[in-house]
């Protein structure tokens, strides 16, 4: 690695050509950027700084005058724009000579003969915008682009400020980088990270195709990048972090916080990645997946609306196991497939009226796959029933409520104060089930067009007090956001609260979704009216989302060894118990102690937040950074100290997945005997 001082349009001089490789991300300097840039030039010229320094740039040399860029091409690209930019002034100026010089130094090699002979060559969707600003025609421009947009920006500046491009020129050439020209035998990915260390600038995403594209020779580079990466990036509309961070917790069955998903995925390529090939066709093969169901692409309309309202929930865990079932299977069945996204969205909407925290959710949906297939390779059961059976024996924070929970919860539950979206999905199913064949009113909802209403109205008038009788304060601070006293109309500023009487007209001429139907009988609505229309609605959400037929309860029954999970309670101990496994963040682990138990516990602990773990450790008595006699080794350096009792050892669980936003549920502790529980 050779590095030293250039003056930046030094570096530009001569017959170079700076190739932007294909893995590098798109241009995204924004006109804020631009502007700093403008104005530190001005005031270069305007306080006499001799130099002023801009950063660095590292390259890497290719055949012949190639330099491909591996960090610094914002700037450079930038720098690029300003110089066409005033070279476009220049011409307008008259000032031919000037803009001679200003195309032949810094844009293009003139006696070139590849076909482009532009110094700069952005990726390619930036390429093509770039290119087209050498045209002497506007209209061939990309205007949509960001490096027409930042181009704009400069020649638009330039004139209003009425800059003198000669001195701009002059405040250019007194810029300073430092060029890092890499040799053959560094490693430009080693030094890309240190130099992005800070993780500030590049997404995950960024970071992953830079890891998997930059060692590798050019032509795999745009091989790679344009049968994979490309489609990887265009499936999940130029996102795909999201979509890698889901195939990465998939194969490695653990929730992956962001701050070390980049890591992460370094580790498990370095374990388990052979073919890498291979590996962006799986990928690639999730990401088709991922946007088939976002953008709900399916043959079926009942599938696609069925999606739709699950969308609606907006809560994401679900869709690593859909793309699995997806991805994995030899034939996607659409009709199979509806059935899942039914289940699925029954057991989401049940616990988020029964207020069932979510934090189990990314656990169960991680993992379920798998253990969907092992119940169907047990047993021998369709896919959709193995998915009942395993739901149907989650327990405490991943249980699936029965309908004696979810009757409650319908009737107890504050309605009104759901979000609109979770509300949206509690009407539509409602209003399609009374009318099958409407369309769906979910964005009616969102986008208030139709709006959830009271009918006993927030604010009681006296003629709504009498209705109510003496005890009106009473059920009014009850039923006011209950299902029973909502329904749904376009009619928000006209119903307000006006008297019963008057919102059933307006209802039966403005306002007649079959829902209404109930409410425009009545001639009265009181507590008893209420109580009625609740019952009828409840009975109806019960009936759309219904807890769904285990055909062979035998699934569900416990193996005859009675070999069982159990899980975890806060304060427990297990004392004078034996264990032989236990199942926790990174799946089900065969163990022979409880020396191991806690240790493979701590271990998981401390991949997945070392932070918190590493805090914890140093303000702890039970934990040493110097080897002893009878001291485990945690993780490099850290050790557990001798003596410590099951009480103790589970004391410091307890504490530790408290800091970590951990529930007790998630961890699972393996009894050979039930009867010892």
């Amino acid at each position: 690695m050779d590095g030293k001082k250039w003056n930046f349009t030094e570096y530009l001089n001569g017959d170079k050509k700076f190739i932007i490789p294909v893995y590098q991300r798109n241009y995204d300097w924004k006109q804020k950027n631009c502007q700093k840039l403008l104005d530190d030039l001005i005031r270069i010229q305007t306080a006499h700084f001799e130099t002023y320094f801009i950063g660095s740039l590292v390259s890497k040399r290719g055949v012949h005058t190639h330099n491909f860029i591996i960090d610094g091409q914002q700037r450079l690209t930038t720098i690029s724009l300003l110089f066409l930019a005033i070279y476009k002034i220049a011409l307008e100026q008259g000032s031919e000579k000037f803009a001679e010089k200003i195309l032949n130094q810094y844009l293009i090699n003139q006696y070139s003969e590849e076909e482009n002979n532009q110094k700069l060559v952005p990726i390619k969707r930036d390429n093509i915008a770039y290119l087209s600003l050498f045209s002497n025609d506007e209209d061939d421009y990309i205007k949509n682009s960001n490096v027409y947009l930042n181009f704009q920006y400069f020649y638009n500046e330039i004139k209003k400020r009425n800059l003198d491009i000669q001195n701009l020129e002059l405040a250019i050439k007194k810029l300073i980088i430092i060029w890092i020209d890499l040799q053959p035998e560094d490693d430009e990915q080693l030094i890309f990270e240190s130099l992005n260390s800070t993780g500030l600038d590049l997404s995950n995403a960024d970071k992953i195709r830079n890891f998997l594209l930059m060692n590798e020779s050019p032509e795999n580079q745009q091989k790679y990048f344009e049968n994979y990466w490309e489609k990887i990036e265009e499936n999940t509309h130029n996102n795909p972090s999201t979509l890698i961070k889901y195939y990465l917790q998939y194969k490695r069955r653990k929730n992956i916080s962001d701050e070390v998903f980049y890591e992460s995925f370094k580790e498990y390529f370095n374990k388990n990645v052979t073919d890498k090939e291979k590996l962006l066709i799986e990928i690639k093969n999730w990401s088709k997946a991922y946007s088939k169901i976002s953008e709900r692409r399916f043959n079926s309309t009942q599938l696609n609306y069925q999606l739709k309202r699950l969308s609606f929930l907006e809560n994401t865990t679900y869709e690593p196991f859909l793309i699995a079932y997806i991805v994995e299977g030899e034939q996607l069945n659409e009709a199979v497939f509806t059935e899942l996204v039914n289940i699925v969205e029954t057991y989401l909407v049940r616990r988020f009226i029964c207020e069932i925290a979510t934090n189990a959710l990314n656990k169960v949906f991680l993992t379920l796959y798998s253990d969907v297939k092992k119940v169907v390779e047990k047993f021998g059961t369709s896919f959709s029933q193995a998915l009942i059976a395993v739901l149907e024996k989650k327990q405490g924070s991943a249980r699936f409520p029965k309908d004696d929970e979810f009757s409650t919860s319908l009737e107890t539950r504050e309605i009104y104060k759901l979000k609109t979206k979770s509300r949206a999905v509690l009407f539509d199913a409602i209003q399609q089930k009374l009318t099958p064949e409407s369309p769906d009113i979910l964005e009616k909802i969102v986008e208030k067009d139709y709006t959830i209403e009271h009918i006993m109205p927030q604010t009681l008038n006296s003629e709504w007090q009498q209705m109510l009788g003496e005890n009106y304060k009473e059920i009014h601070d009850k039923l006011k956001h209950r299902l029973g006293n909502l329904t749904v109309t376009a009619l928000n500023s006209e119903l307000s609260n006006r008297k019963f009487s008057d919102k059933v007209a307006i209802i039966k001429t403005k306002g007649a979704l079959k829902i209404n139907e109930f409410v425009t009988q009545q001639t009265m609505w009181t507590e008893e009216e209420m109580s009625k229309n609740q019952k009828r609605l409840s009975k109806i959400l019960l009936s759309v989302f219904r807890f769904p037929v285990l055909e062979n309860r035998d699934i569900l029954k416990e193996p005859d060894d009675n070999e069982v999970l159990v899980e975890h309670e806060k304060g427990k101990s297990y004392t004078n118990q034996k264990a032989i496994g236990y199942e926790f963040l990174e799946g089900y682990k065969e163990r022979k102690n409880w020396i191991d138990i806690f240790i493979g516990i701590l271990q998981e602990l401390s991949e997945y937040d070392s932070v918190i773990f590493n805090d914890f450790v140093e303000s702890s008595k039970w934990f040493s950074n110097i080897p002893s006699d009878g001291a485990v080794e945690i993780n490099l350096g850290t050790y557990l100290v001798r003596g410590i009792s099951n009480w103790n050892k589970f004391s410091l669980i307890d504490r530790l997945m408290d800091l970590c936003n951990l529930q007790p549920e998630e961890l699972k502790i393996k009894f050979k005997n039930k009867k010892e529980q």
